[in-house]
């Protein structure tokens, strides 16, 4: 206010020095001698302004700091890291920011970016500890944690009057608190105020606090957000001419369909009373409820709209927090259909110019992107979806609740997998360690491998000396077994169908083709042929209904394979658990492994992803967990890719560690592949790799935010 009050000084003195020169009220030298005052105290002013601009910046980094340490304390992580995610390690490395970032990441499980942030720096003991912790995949201990936190705590050296604020913002924004009368006296944080007016559905009120002097970009997110869920309507229709009429249409219609609802009842009650039919009603009111569905989109639409003008008023280009602008008005053109333009958007985020720890969201950002590279190779490692679900929390900075939309993260996850496949690691084998041996393949048939076009990387140090040979496909024959149990009723089935009957179309003719289906048992929809027509024809018959025998459904597809030569392959699909046992499954795998069939196995969520990874891995084939059937038919291509454009890779191992990472980068096109692995899975006996597999698997689960059966 008062730097406010200084330049409106300034102004008038202008004024009043230009009327005195004009007429010749005032020499020459005076005017002068003015000008120069006028000229250090502008400069005084600056000076002690920009020294005020630097210590609120270093309080609102302690704040965040302290706020993160608490939020740990109260094993809330995922909140924790939404704090620390724009805090650059430069800005805030007097408070052991850097400790603090890769801790948080660790917590969450997204042990890529802890990595990302200690790797190559100047570390201190407790760091080493939290580094080692995260390249072994494991979180770190309470021990570690405790040492970290006391660490922040004793550099940030908060006051008394610091901690009571900072307390009230981070109970009202992460922990459900409400504010007293009294806590609400001791914070100006427009944050922590519009989430207290949110959490008693005063949404017009909490869009007037962020409205109110939007200071940026990241304010400018979070009212773009009010704007699209709607905080903003009833101001809007009261000031917005063109909205006004839109809201006025829906209520017309939302009256009109609440006196056909009515009408339909009660000539529903009157027909069951006369044991007649008349649908006049029931008509009427599937026209007017049409109308308003249309109505209704059309009043969302244009408050979204609203949404990305109002953020394109704040574009800045060169800023450090592009990347969240450009990820917002992704969203939004999203939300209304604009695919081609939410691509653009994606585009200059995740494609555009590097992002480097001091952009906002850049650590988040370049994480998710070394960790899908992960997942294209093993869709059992979640850390992608962990680091983008935190990305979108910290794009709106703890102020809503819930998860983003599910439809916009298989929409970002399909153009990241457009974008980035095209090299793929399928399987690791190292019974011969320090020999390994890769499995990777090309996700299109136009690419070609070439040892002399390709670099390795084995736990970050380069592999010099490999070999690579191309494995060769001769007379394919392929079964698709498909789950058709209950839960596979409705979009999954039909979608699911789709993406095979997609698949088919594309393969070669001379392909051997063969359908099974099952729930509680088995059924041979079509025997072995190359007609793709005869299977496209069989697989639009199935129908779901009832359980899920994994076993059954093997069996008939070895059933259909045995005794024949060249390449067998089967590509199972279940979104369900078993009826049957571990060990019918057991011994349908070791059937098909002694006959040379390789089994790629999908799963859709709520799948036994233990079971479906251990049919692949023991018959050298790959499991696949896609987020939803939306995904299937890209899957399915990817496996037919695999199936005849695939490459092993050995190497010999330069140390003796046992959690490690291969990388492999096409020189030629840029595509890159990695995944880890673990040199005692292979070392360990096959009786009690099983029960293994499945405790890592649950404890890693539970580590995220999961359960002990999975996801």
């Amino acid at each position: 206010m008062t730097n406010i009050y200084f330049i409106a000084g300034i102004i008038i003195e202008c004024i009043v020095l230009a009327l005195l020169a004009v007429f010749k009220k005032l020499s020459g030298k005076a005017f002068a001698a003015i000008a120069v005052v006028t000229a250090l105290c502008c400069g005084v002013v600056g000076f002690m302004d920009r020294g005020t601009q630097k210590a609120q910046e270093q309080t609102d980094i302690r704040s965040s700091l302290y706020m993160a340490a608490r939020l740990i304390e109260e094993d809330q992580p995922a909140e924790a890291l939404e704090l620390i995610t724009d805090i650059s390690d430069r800005d805030g490395s007097q408070y052991g920011s850097r400790s603090m970032r890769a801790l948080a990441y660790n917590l969450n499980g997204a042990y890529i970016a802890s990595e990302s942030v200690l790797e190559g720096g100047d570390n201190n003991e407790m760091e080493e500890d939290l580094l080692e912790s995260s390249s072994s995949r494991t979180r770190a201990g309470e021990e570690l944690r405790s040492g970290i936190l006391e660490n922040a705590y004793s550099l940030i050296a908060a006051t008394d009057k610091e901690i009571a604020g900072w307390e009230t913002e981070m109970k009202v924004r992460f922990m459900g608190l409400k504010m007293t009368d009294e806590e609400k006296a001791l914070t100006d944080n427009k944050l922590a105020l519009a989430k207290d007016a949110m959490r008693d559905y005063r949404n017009e009120e909490a869009f007037k606090i962020m409205t109110g002097n939007t200071s940026g970009i990241r304010e400018a997110i979070i009212v773009s957000e009010m704007y699209k869920r709607g905080y903003s309507n009833l101001i809007m229709k009261d000031t917005d001419e063109e909205y006004a009429q839109l809201w006025k249409e829906a209520a017309d219609l939302q009256a009109e369909l609440n006196i056909a609802a009515a009408k339909n009842t009660a000539e529903k009650t009157e027909a069951a009373e006369e044991e007649a039919e008349d649908d006049n009603a029931a008509e009427e009111y599937e026209k007017i409820d049409a109308r308003y569905r249309i109505a209704q989109t059309a009043l969302s639409d244009e408050t979204i709209r609203r949404s990305i003008n109002y953020l394109e008023t704040f574009e800045d280009a060169g800023s450090k927090d592009a990347a969240g602008y450009e990820l917002q008005k992704a969203m939004l053109y999203f939300s209304i259909r604009q695919q081609d333009d939410a691509r653009k958007c994606l585009d200059k985020v995740f494609f555009g110019e590097p992002l480097s720890e001091e952009d906002w969201l850049g650590n988040d950002i370049e994480s998710f992107k070394k960790a899908f590279i992960i997942y294209l190779s093993d869709s059992m490692d979640p850390e992608y979806s962990v680091l983008f679900d935190n990305m979108m929390k910290s794009l709106y900075q703890g102020l809503f609740e819930g998860n983003v939309s599910g439809q916009f993260k298989t929409f970002v996850m399909e153009y990241m997998k457009e974008k980035m496949s095209g090299l793929t690691i399928r399987h690791v084998d190292t019974s011969q360690f320090p020999l390994v041996t890769a499995d990777l393949y090309a996700t299109s048939n136009d690419i070609v491998l070439e040892q002399g076009k390709l670099t390795v990387a084995d736990n970050g140090g380069e592999i010099k000396d490999f070999t690579l040979e191309q494995i060769e496909v001769t007379d394919l024959s392929i079964v698709f077994v498909l789950d058709k149990s209950g839960s596979m009723s409705g979009s999954n089935i039909e979608q699911s169908k789709e993406a095979i009957k997609n698949c088919i179309s594309q393969l070669e003719s001379d392909v051997m083709m063969g359908l099974v289906s099952f729930d509680n048992s088995a059924y041979v929809e079509c025997a072995l042929t190359d007609s793709a027509t005869a299977v496209r024809s069989c697989v639009d018959g199935i129908q779901a209904t009832g359980g899920t025998n994994i076993s059954a459904g093997l069996n008939a597809g070895i059933e259909l394979l045995s005794g024949r030569g060249g390449t067998k392959v089967i590509i199972l699909l279940s979104d369900g658990r078993g009826s049957d046992t571990r060990e019918q499954v057991n011994s349908a795998t070791a059937a098909a492994a002694s006959q040379g069939i390789t089994i790629y196995t999908v799963g859709l969520p709520g799948c036994d992803e233990d079971t479906l990874q251990s049919i692949s891995k023991n018959t050298e084939g790959q499991f696949i967990m896609v987020e939803n059937t939306a995904m299937l038919s890209s899957t399915y291509n990817d496996i037919q890719n695999a199936m005849t454009n695939s490459y092993r890779l050995t190497y010999t191992a330069a140390d003796d560690k046992e959690y490690r990472k291969v990388a492999v980068k096409n020189t030629d096109n840029g595509n890159e592949a990695a995944r880890y692995y673990s040199t005692a899975e292979e070392k360990a006996q096959p009786e009690k790799e099983t029960e293994r597999d499945d405790t890592q698997a649950a404890d890693y689960y539970r580590q995220i935010g999961g359960s002990e059966g999975g996801r």
